[in-house]
């Protein structure tokens, strides 16, 4: 079929009950429709109380809607007053996301104008617990037991903390809490308080805790020997590329 008009439309189609154009082609390189224009719009759709376009499929490695530009912008989006962009998963796999963005070259693979509003966490895949540069951190220790009627759990005066995170720790950012029942979730004498206790205690570490031996593996806790505050550690580290 074929149509042509110098003012009108090329082609109309107009139905009550059905789809008003279908196209349809079985080859698997060609389109069932295509729109050309030299200047104007090369698909336009357009709904009074609906979707304006919808665009379905049935792979699973391919888009519904797929837009291609060799210089500009692929798809756009753009609303007068609601959400210019809407993208939606009903998907239960953690790496599936509403909208994706991956950048081929050397930029970023987005780039927000304005700021980023969050309702949830920033997730990412640094780590076994889906740590992300920020917020979220690549690994938690949780409320650890150093301290035992004062007594040290561990072997010389410190706690080994497996984290397993692999990569550069100088990439790494760690924090360290401590919790006991006189003063609840603390940093006091955090890194350790020198006294000056006789002779044979000159100089020794008495109170707090600090950590020492940071690997991509593992991070030792040390407490001084007479801390009666730290009895509990949690060690947070998160990781920048």
């Amino acid at each position: 079929m074929y149509g042509y008009s110098q003012a009108g439309s090329g082609v109309t189609g107009r139905s009550d009950e059905k789809p008003g154009v279908v196209g349809w082609t079985g080859a698997a390189d060609a389109p069932a429709v295509i729109g050309h224009t030299a200047h104007g719009n090369g698909v336009l759709g357009q709904s009074e109380s609906n979707d304006g376009v919808v665009g379905s499929t049935g792979s699973h490695d391919k888009s519904g809607v797929f837009g291609h530009s060799s210089k500009g912008i692929g798809v756009a989006g753009i609303s007068g007053g609601n959400d210019g962009l809407l993208g939606v998963t009903q998907s239960d796999e953690p790496g599936h996301a509403g909208v994706r963005a991956r950048n081929e070259g050397k930029g970023p693979a987005a780039f927000i104008e304005g700021d980023l509003f969050v309702t949830g966490a920033i997730r990412g895949d640094i780590g076994p617990q889906g740590g992300a540069p920020f917020p979220r951190p690549a690994y938690d220790s949780g409320w650890v037991i150093v301290s035992k009627q004062g007594i040290l759990v561990g072997t010389d005066k410190g706690i080994n903390i497996d984290h397993n995170l692999g990569g550069n720790p100088d990439n790494y950012v760690v924090d360290l809490q401590f919790r006991s029942r006189a003063l609840g979730v603390h940093q006091y004498h955090y890194g350790g308080t020198d006294f000056i206790k006789g002779s044979l205690h000159k100089n020794n570490v008495h109170n707090g805790a600090w950590w020492t031996h940071l690997t991509n593996k593992r991070i030792t806790v040390r407490r001084g020997w007479s801390d009666e505050n730290v009895e509990e550690v949690r060690v947070r580290i998160w990781v920048y590329r």
